[in-house]
């Protein structure tokens, strides 16, 4: 149980439309000293009616938090969200908070007793509406930066269906011009998909194609990786830096450690197509991780936010015993997960 959880009732300091859409509304909710409870990657829940068909609370990732206010981006998709909508400004909300894991950016500092990186790049990557749980993650290594000397590169890929999603626009300008003021532009750099290409500045197509432009730097150099979006572009992403990572250790044979096994590279690709990449990796000894670290924040739907429903788990490998499974709920164990534990059916 997080420490700082609460069950308050929070006052609405504005609840407006943020394109020229009725889709997208940015909430804003009075929490006093919420930059130092909330952090990066958390979540509340809101409840928003009290009458039957709406009586589960909604979650939502914390898309900023202030001194005296947290910040929540929503889209509209059902009756719950619609009812959201309505909410006026000095209305009030009953809302937990703050829930879940975040994003361990201590691992960067190298102040760390723990520190056993060496990354050299930093990717951060969001699509659709995990583009709100990046941004709380990317202002807080702004600020991680303006006392850090290493020199990490940092790479924003935020995806989004057309330029008539691109919700936080006007954010993603004030995160340039803070980058700017930190006189670490060559430091930063920030890309913007659109599925159909309808945005000037960005290119054409989903963030898993910026896989390719940015491959060979995965090879060759460690990297770390944040995300937040559909599983189905957490797990593709995933599966691309595990073929990248084996196929470059198939090509140093040295990284082997079972002398005994010959012709490896011919058995490995054999042994692929009946166990899947990760699992025949094991079995002749890949480090399949060895030159990245990922982790992902999982859009499950969370009915309560406290472990009680059991709507919300995940499968994830058994440490103790590598032949099984157990399941984690996201909203206790998560958002965030180590993707070396997950199990992807």
């Amino acid at each position: 149980m997080q420490k700082n959880r609460q069950m308050i009732d929070c006052k609405i300091l504005s609840n407006k439309k943020i394109l020229n859409t009725e889709k997208y509304f940015m909430l804003e909710l009075e929490w006093k000293n919420a930059n130092k409870i909330f952090l990066p990657g958390q979540f509340v829940e809101i409840e928003i009616s009290k009458s039957l068909d709406t009586i589960l609370r909604k979650p939502f990732t914390v898309f900023d938090a202030t001194k005296n206010s947290i910040k929540i981006i929503y889209k509209v998709l059902g009756k719950g969200t619609r009812l959201l909508s309505y909410q006026k400004k000095a209305d009030f909300l009953n809302i937990i908070g703050p829930l879940g894991n975040f994003y361990n950016t201590k691992i960067l500092d190298a102040k760390n007793d723990k520190k056993e990186n060496n990354f050299q790049n930093i990717f951060i990557i969001g699509a659709g509406t995990g583009a709100a749980n990046i941004h709380f993650l990317i202002k807080n290594i702004i600020n991680f930066e303006q006392n850090n000397n290493d020199n990490y590169y940092y790479y924003l890929i935020l995806g989004f269906k057309s330029k008539n999603d691109i919700f936080c626009l006007k954010e993603i300008f004030e995160l340039k011009r803070r980058i700017a003021d930190l006189k670490k532009v060559e430091n930063f750099q920030i890309f913007i998909t659109t599925d159909d290409g309808s945005f000037d500045n960005g290119k054409k197509g989903y963030v898993t194609d910026f896989f390719g432009k940015f491959e060979n730097k995965l090879k060759s150099e460690k990297s770390l990786i944040f995300m937040c979006g559909p599983k189905i572009v957490i797990k593709k992403w995933y599966e691309k830096m595990l073929k990248l990572n084996v196929n470059n250790s198939i090509e140093n044979l040295g990284d082997f450690k079972n002398p005994k096994i010959k012709n490896k590279s011919k058995d490995f690709k054999k042994e692929n197509k009946v166990l899947g990449l990760e699992r025949s990796a094991k079995k002749f000894d890949f480090r399949v991780t060895e030159s990245f670290k990922m982790f992902a924040s999982f859009e499950e739907y969370m009915a309560c936010g406290l472990g009680v429903c059991n709507g919300c788990v995940i499968k994830v490998k058994d440490q103790k015993n590598k032949e099984k499974f157990k399941y984690k709920k996201v909203c206790e164990c998560g958002t965030i997960f180590d993707l070396e534990e997950i199990l992807w059916d």
